[in-house]
């Protein structure tokens, strides 16, 4: 057997950039120039009542063994001590970094009726009813995740955001300037304000705000763009070329969330952004008996390379690390040279957050076997985490000479492009994504889908979405057609 980055390993992957996309349809234009389009005033609305809703039904054999044994760990706690509102929270935010947004929403409901002063299960509530797009309801909410956490700037500016979105201008600059006044420090605000500003055709206050931004966020990419344009509109064209010539100088490097509550959120997945995990494609509940069978092997050869390095994987899926670092250890006494036992081990590490020995072994890997498609990606992924996006697009595109068809390089460089707002140039590596059928595809569709309602092509939303719930729907994806049909109202409303 051989170790492999089987597709589904990667979803937490796939899920913690969905649940940016989605909740964040609001800061795609951070990406870029790219501006999302003004949504109709929102009605006003109360939030729901508190009630202690039970713990929701899971759609257990949807999830990747990877996933299941982390949301049934989690899920056990929270059975175990039902009252506890930390416990039940916990699982909560798993469930809402993993996309299953009605379970959460429901979960959230009973963390928010066990500690109605928490302010946290009020917010998430609130971003996911957002997701969901019950607008009116997830601004009640916001608001009053704003009462019980006044000076968390950032929760007001979302509610600002939220508000400007949907024209209440008036009431969303008064939100603004008061998360200045509590957060002065918070780049996000300014930014917010000068989106505003600039909506209103207030120039040269919108100037103001663009500049108070990058003082406190040096590389502030979309406030670059901002001012740039704002600079523009005052004839300033010395000024605007300078602003985006900086935007051009930055747009590549990592922008901060400025929210730390929602990042989280997507922090339970153990890491931010997860790399694909080493495992093997077989089932959870046959993952015990594949090592007891590979240890039995290795009693009768015990120098046989491939099962120590398939254990090196496995173990860590079963949460024995102990484990997994000593049949490493056995591999690099066999072989030192096998580029497989230095990329596993390398995947392992990234797992634990160490990135410094991750990428040593990565480069031992590629070293060793310079044409290693998968260690060119894999590195791509942890270069990014370091915001080193330039090397990284380099190692993806050194893995698409290798390998013209490798599914993962096209989506990391379409995320790149996506962030930078080439939305074009994003949509051509998300459609390599979507040629094998499998699993993970409607996940592919479904970030088509975002693409093309950045663009405004409202007939391609809903191509690929139809496509991806047609495919979700054979695959018995119940949770994810779930999703799906929320998406739809959300990008199409009734049509």
């Amino acid at each position: 057997m051989r170790i492999g980055a089987r597709a589904a390993a990667g979803a937490a992957l796939v899920s913690a950039v969905l649940l940016c996309l989605a909740d964040c349809s609001r800061k795609a234009e951070e990406s870029g120039p790219a501006s999302p389009p003004e949504q109709e005033s929102a009605a006003v609305a109360e939030p729901p009542p508190i009630e202690e809703a039970p713990l929701p039904d899971l759609p257990w054999d949807e999830f990747p063994p990877d996933v299941r044994q982390q949301i049934e760990t989690s899920y056990e706690k929270a059975a175990t001590s039902p009252d506890d509102a930390q416990a039940v929270g916990q699982l909560c935010m798993l469930l809402h970094a993993h996309l299953l947004y009605e379970p959460a929403e429901a979960c959230y409901q009973r963390a928010r009726a066990l500690a109605p002063e928490e302010f946290r299960w009020t917010y998430y509530l609130g971003i996911v009813v957002d997701t969901r797009g019950r607008r009116p309801e997830a601004i009640a909410l916001i608001r009053k995740a704003v009462e019980l956490a006044p000076d968390y700037g950032p929760a007001r500016v979302r509610l600002a955001d939220m508000l400007r979105e949907t024209r209440e201008l008036e009431a969303s600059e008064k939100e603004y300037r008061t998360a200045i006044q509590t957060s002065p420090e918070l780049a996000s605000a300014y930014l917010g304000l000068g989106k505003l500003l600039v909506a209103q055709k207030r120039w040269d206050e919108a100037v103001a705000a663009y500049v108070k931004a990058v003082e406190l966020a040096k590389d502030y990419a979309p406030a670059y763009y901002g001012l740039g344009m704002a600079y523009r509109k005052l004839g300033k064209m010395k000024e605007a070329r300078a602003a985006l010539r900086r935007y051009q100088q930055v747009k590549d490097m990592k922008t901060p969330s400025f929210d730390p509550e929602l990042d989280a959120v997507a922090a339970v997945l153990g890491i931010t952004e997860a790399p694909e995990s080493p495992s093997l494609d077989i089932p959870r509940s046959g993952l015990e008996q594949a090592a007891a069978e590979l240890e039995r092997a290795l009693k009768e050869q015990p120098r046989l390379l491939s099962a120590h390095t398939t254990l090196i994987g496995l173990y860590w899926e079963l949460g024995r690390p102990d484990k997994s670092e000593e049949h490493y250890r056995a591999a690099l006494q066999i072989d030192p040279r096998d580029p497989t036992v230095h990329y596993n081990w390398a995947l392992v590490q990234m797992l634990r957050g160490n990135l410094d020995a991750a990428e040593q072994d990565f480069r031992k890997a590629l070293r060793l076997k310079p044409d290693y498609d998968d260690a060119m990606v894999q590195y791509g992924v942890l270069l990014e985490r370091r915001g080193e996006t330039g090397k990284a697009v380099q190692q993806y595109q050194a893995a698409l000479q290798v390998n013209p068809d490798h599914r993962r390089a096209h989506y990391r460089m379409g995320l790149i492009l996506y962030r930078r707002g080439d939305r074009q140039g994003a949509l051509k590596h998300f459609e390599q994504t979507i040629k094998k059928q499998d699993r993970e595809t409607p996940r592919f569709l479904l970030l088509m889908a975002f693409v093309y309602s950045d663009l405004g092509d409202r007939e391609k939303v809903r191509q690929y979405l139809t496509d991806a719930r047609k495919l979700a729907a054979a695959l018995e994806m119940d949770a994810f057609v779930a999703q799906l049909d929320a998406e739809r109202q959300r990008l199409l409303g009734g049509s």
